[in-house]
């Protein structure tokens, strides 16, 4: 068994765009980028120790902290955006934030609310319509 940091070493150093030793520097990653790692690595890492490695990986306040950003973007192994952070994933993250004893990192990155829309004329009338109908 290989230590978590250690592996993490190694990802950093064969995926410098997307792996950090610097916890700061760690961005969201892909979700289900351990298949790509696999693939890629042709199983140089056992998955045991790969699943202890993200998981140390992404349970580290440096990478919470970027995860919980606006406009916070996932990335693959070639360093490039690969989706982007839902609110729900954000939220999960906030939340370890909290756990981990840092709610003022947690508090400083709470979600944006959406502009409020206003009804036009016409969508009042197409509710009013349909209240009608329904009726």
């Amino acid at each position: 068994m290989t230590k978590p940091t250690d592996v993490i070493a190694i990802l950093a150093e064969w995926f410098p765009r997307t792996f950090s030793v610097l916890e700061q520097r760690r961005q969201p990653l892909k979700i289900g980028i351990q298949i790509d790692i696999l693939a890629a690595t042709g199983g140089a890492i056992g998955l045991d120790d790969l699943r202890r490695a993200l998981s140390f990986y992404t349970c580290n306040v440096g990478y919470l902290r970027n995860s919980v950003q606006p406009g916070a973007v996932r990335v693959g192994l070639d360093g490039q955006p690969d989706g982007a952070m839902t609110e729900g994933e954000m939220e999960y993250a906030r939340f370890r934030l909290v756990k981990l004893g840092h709610r003022r990192d947690a508090a400083k990155c709470k979600p944006v609310d959406p502009p409020i829309k206003r009804s036009s004329l016409t969508d009042l009338r197409e509710a009013a319509q349909q209240r009608r109908g329904a009726g």
